[in-house]
């Protein structure tokens, strides 16, 4: 991120120059972030989903089981029907309250008690979750389970 002195320095030696004014906003202007507002939470998830999978599939270094398997409902509704106690953080949190943002995974943080890894844990094992990193694309398995969590 270039500070203002660096873009002004930028700007003047391409010859030309920084304007910064305010003015009224165009009445025919329909922001992207005004039209996802009007969408549902639901919709923005959909709508997340899909272009996560779009990002996924231009990644070589993700197996086609990355991007197939990428289905932030299902995640997010194993966590809840298992009972799991958790705050979604990070990008899908960012995009469902109506950042036009891209993320292609999603972040939870879980409350600690034994109890609640035990139920997480299960969840992820229902999920079939996997730790996917560049060498492994199919990902590798772990040991799922609350004394791993803690």
């Amino acid at each position: 991120m270039p500070s203002t002195k660096m873009v002004e320095r930028l700007v003047r030696a391409a010859g030309l120059e920084v304007s910064v004014s305010l003015s009224e906003p165009d009445a025919g202007t329909d922001s992207m972030f005004e039209r996802t507002l009007r969408r549902s939470p639901a919709e923005r998830l959909a709508d997340a989903t899909r272009v996560a999978r779009f990002v996924l599939r231009g990644r070589r270094e993700v197996a086609a089981a990355a991007d197939r398997d990428f289905d932030p409902e299902a995640m997010l509704s194993a966590l809840a029907n298992r009972g799991v106690r958790f705050v979604l953080i990070g990008g899908m949190a960012a995009v469902l309250h109506g950042d036009v943002g891209v993320t292609v995974d999603i972040d939870v943080v879980p409350e600690r008690s034994d109890e609640n890894l035990e139920r997480l844990a299960r969840a992820l094992r229902d999920l079939g979750a996997r730790i996917r990193t560049e060498g492994e694309p199919e990902g590798l398995q772990f040991d799922c389970s609350a004394e791993f969590f803690k």
